[in-house]
């Protein structure tokens, strides 16, 4: 049954009336309620990715996210350590940091009655009360955080699920990239008029990649998902020289697909030959410093975090997909590019050209989900089959989301 909350009838008769391999019903992408119940079910329980480690290079770097009704911060400390708070004074409640991203010198202070608070949370001094409240009452509310990869995660629920075992995964995939050496060299943000499981979706298939994305599909294959078993003689063979690659530098070339029914999928890819990097032309790099011990023969690690995360780790840079809804018709998307943290713009990287492929993606990718969106809200909707070769994974995602429902 749902939680609580929301265990009204018409919620789980509308999850009880979707088929097998097929799209949700309508109200899944349009719903108030059941965008209320996604964020209580998923978004308040499950680990979020929140930025990429580059965000956070120094002490006091910081940035803010707004996750429902909650304003979040997140903040390196003077010990290196990343914390996460709710960013909310203790007094009457306003916002401290009112910036998207930043760096805090010496203390957290609210700007309402400056309130102090230190970079661990820890309550530090209250204006005009001569009588000092209670430290331990009165000090920052915290977030659960965990470094995963090259990316900052956090967790809202007051049991998270357990990620340990993950993290030793994921960041042994990752750590080839030397993602703390990494740092932002360019971000970008999307407001899309689309329910956050439409993004999702798209996400999930490469069926729609040829005719949407020609610069995409000048350097990788549209096939590789899980359960897509095309392929040719070239493509076989990209991949074999990529895993012997990967077995000389000493990187995992196999694919974890979801394993044990968990949240996150790896899976090393190739480019079409004659490719070094997700570029628009071929023996073309969009940076000329590597990231770490990878190298364009390597091809591109495929990383997708459920619910609200994407990306691809190349030899030359890291690109990286954050997705934050904002109500049942409405999600944001945040896109980072990451570069090795000595290279010089004009130099060793040309923005246009670090760019150029997933910024076009992204954009083609957001006007086809909203156009989805536009019709998935006509009352002539109805769910439609999913194909068995290119949405396998979107199959994967609907029955994961279900199941987050349903505990």
């Amino acid at each position: 049954m749902l939680q609580k909350e929301f265990s009204n009838e018409r919620i789980n008769d509308a999850l009880d009336a979707r088929l097998a391999n097929h799209s949700l019903v309508r109200d899944f992408y349009v719903d108030d309620d059941i965008y209320a119940a996604d964020m209580a079910c998923i978004f308040n329980q499950q680990w979020l990715f929140a930025a990429p480690l580059a965000a956070f290079r120094t002490t006091g770097d910081y940035i803010t996210l707004q996750l429902g009704r909650d304003p979040l911060l997140f903040i390196r400390g003077k010990d290196g350590v990343i914390r996460g708070f709710y960013n909310v004074c203790r007094h009457r409640g306003s916002k401290i940091l009112r910036e998207e991203k930043g760096n805090v010198r010496g203390k957290l202070t609210c700007p309402y009655h400056q309130w102090m608070y230190e970079l661990d949370g820890a309550f530090a001094y209250a204006s005009h009360t001569p009588e000092q409240p209670r430290a331990d009452m009165h000090s920052l509310a915290p977030i659960h955080v965990a470094v995963l990869g090259g990316g900052v995660h956090f967790c809202l629920a007051q049991n998270p699920p357990p990620i340990d075992e993950a993290a030793k995964i994921i960041n042994r995939y990752v750590e080839a990239y030397c993602p703390t050496r990494m740092k932002i060299a360019h971000a970008e943000t999307h407001v899309v008029v689309a329910n956050w499981k439409l993004l999702v979706e798209n996400n999930r298939e490469c069926g729609h990649c040829r005719g949407a994305h020609p610069e995409l599909m000048e350097c990788i294959y549209d096939f590789g998902l899980g359960g897509d078993v095309r392929g040719d003689e070239e493509y076989t063979a990209q991949c074999d020289a990529m895993a012997a690659e990967c077995q000389r530098l000493d990187m995992p070339p196999e694919t974890l697909d979801f394993p044990d029914d968990s949240f996150y999928r790896l899976a090393r890819l190739p480019f079409r030959p004659g490719f070094l990097s997700e570029t628009v032309a071929p023996q073309m790099v969009a940076c000329k410093k590597n990231l770490g011990t990878a190298s364009s023969k390597t091809g591109q690690l495929r990383t997708v975090l459920l619910p609200n995360c994407w990306g691809h780790y190349l030899s030359d840079y890291y690109v990286v997909t954050r997705l934050l809804p904002q109500g049942a018709l409405s999600s944001r998307l945040d896109v980072f590019w990451m570069v090795q943290e000595d290279a010089v713009a004009g130099s060793d990287y040309d923005l246009k050209t670090l760019t150029e492929v997933w910024a076009q993606t992204t954009l083609q990718d957001t006007k086809l989900v909203a156009n989805n969106q536009q019709g998935v809200l006509s009352s002539q909707y109805r769910p439609g089959p999913y194909s068995p070769i290119t949405e396998v994974m979107v199959e994967h995602f609907v029955d994961w989301y279900i199941r987050q429902l349903r505990t």
